[in-house]
């Protein structure tokens, strides 16, 4: 069997000149010399040592088959096939559906892990990039003018480049072309990848700084006697932080400074909504509908809310100091006095502002009102001032 023998030591040399770096002509002759040993397979009948060789040369082609898939990829398999059906009808060619011309095949472990590396690198890409966008859009939001329109012209552009990319890239996954996502490409996208991610992380740390710094500046500025800077400084800071009760707050303040009461309410109520114990914000809305809609009922519900609110406080000590907690009781004492005074509860008012003045004596505005307060109790006859207990428990939201 000399044919036989000849053509496996041919196969044989030609694996053994297969490298990961061979050209395509090293592995066209590995693939047309295992043809030609079934040719020979075909024609005569083999030793069981010869059997032998055969399966463990074809044992190694097989262990190089994501080598070569890896090194020209699939189209090229494909088109190797392609030109190799001109001769498969011939007697002396074995089928094209020998086993060796579709290595490819044998080797998907190798795409599965390219795509699956793609996968993980886009959705690094993806993930840190939509936080990136997403940050700079709230923090652009706040700003006016031809540079604001000119970062927000180009988050969008790059936004769109990056979809773009995105899809070519899916498609080219669902198509089975794994080999276009290899090497310097890949390399590229894990840059890219730990680029965004590390980009996204600093962005992340430095947001609560970015938030104390425009949160603060707002406060600077309002007490140096601005009105329309400070309301920019704290929408910003919203934008980036929505969950800020204390921004909110001070926007509802800047706002009644401009005397856009309606947007005050709607902050006062957001500061509410994020920090239920914020007494402060309980405080200004009260004071806001006493105000604006001499909503005496509705104010005195949320003082005392505020007044809850504030012991709360006090006990998480919350308060930097005991003069602050003394400041807010006193505002919210005063304010629902007021309520008390405008429902016509003369005692209670009495009662609260003398609590201020004790809390506060220097403060001027508790005197005033309790001149007022006097002034109308000593025109009601003797016992009269007092109203109805559970009147003023339902008027005022309190249960006992």
């Amino acid at each position: 069997m000399p044919d036989l023998a000849t053509a496996i030591t041919a196969y044989e040399q030609a694996i053994k000149d297969l490298t990961p770096k061979c050209d395509r002509l090293k592995a066209l002759e590995v693939l047309l010399a295992r043809d030609r040993v079934a040719t020979e397979l075909a024609t005569q009948p083999p030793t069981p040592d010869l059997v032998a060789k055969i399966c463990d040369l074809d044992q190694a082609l097989k262990a190089r088959a994501a080598d070569l898939n890896n090194r020209f990829g699939s189209a090229t398999l494909a088109d190797w096939r392609d030109a190799r059906k001109m001769t498969s009808a011939s007697a002396s060619f074995p089928s094209i559906d020998a086993w060796w011309w579709f290595l490819d095949a044998r080797s998907p472990s190798e795409d599965w892990k390219i795509r699956t590396l793609n996968y993980i690198l886009w959705g690094g890409i993806v993930i840190s990039l939509s936080f990136i966008v997403e940050s700079l859009r709230r923090f652009l939001s706040g700003e006016v003018g031809v540079l604001g329109t000119v970062l927000q012209a180009l988050v969008t552009l790059l936004v769109g480049g990056t979809v773009v990319e995105i899809a070519k890239q899916v498609t080219a996954l669902q198509s089975g072309k794994a080999e276009g996502l290899k090497g310097k490409i890949i390399k590229r996208r894990f840059v890219l990848s730990i680029l965004f991610v590390t980009i996204a992380f600093v962005m992340w740390f430095l947001l609560p700084q970015v938030v104390k710094y425009y949160s603060n500046r707002g406060v600077t500025e309002r007490y140096q006697g601005e009105l329309s800077n400070p309301i920019s400084r704290y929408q910003r800071t919203i934008s980036l932080d929505p969950s800020d009760a204390i921004a909110h707050y001070n926007l509802a303040r800047a706002y009644e400074s401009v005397a856009e009461y309606g947007k005050a309410e709607e902050e006062y109520k957001s500061a509410i909504r994020w920090d239920g114990h914020m007494s402060l914000a309980y405080d200004g809305l009260g004071h806001l509908s006493m105000a604006e809609r001499k909503d005496y009922a509705t104010a005195l519900r949320l003082i005392n809310s505020g007044l809850v609110a504030i012991e709360a406080q006090q006990k998480a000590n919350e308060f930097q100091s005991d003069d602050a907690y003394v400041r807010i009781r006193s505002s919210l004492l005063g304010n629902r006095a007021w309520a008390y005074f405008g429902l016509k509860y003369l005692t209670q008012s009495e009662d609260d502002l003398r609590e201020v003045i004790k809390l506060r004596p220097s403060w001027a505005a508790p005197h005033c009102l309790l001149g007022q307060v006097l002034e109308e109790e000593a025109k009601i006859p003797n016992g009269s001032a007092k109203p109805d207990s559970d009147e003023i428990k339902k008027r005022s939201g309190r249960k006992n």
